[in-house]
């Protein structure tokens, strides 16, 4: 099917000049596309503000935010160990 298009078409540029027509058409079509394209691409924005920094805190006020985040992350830890352990006896009682 694809050989019998290109004997039916025309369509060939014979000469360097129509060569060279038709690549400056396709350029210009693809230029003008692009730009287009480019024109049509615009960003929204809202401004938001920064959150105040808090002061600074000495060390007794730091460390007392340490120690409690600690806190928490132990016990998790602690209850996912115990979790594990009752597992565990439960299959050794089986």
């Amino acid at each position: 099917m694809l050989s019998s298009w290109r004997l039916r078409s025309n369509w060939r540029p014979r000469s360097r000049r129509g060569w060279f027509a038709a690549l400056l058409f396709t350029a210009l079509v693809s230029f003008t596309a692009g730009a287009m394209l480019q024109g049509t691409r615009q960003a929204e924005a809202e401004v938001r503000e920064e959150p105040v920094p808090k002061a600074f805190q000495s060390g007794s006020e730091r460390s007392e935010v340490v120690l409690k985040e600690m806190l928490a992350v132990l016990k998790t830890m602690d209850r996912r160990l115990q979790h594990f352990e009752d597992v565990l006896d439960r299959a050794a009682r089986e």
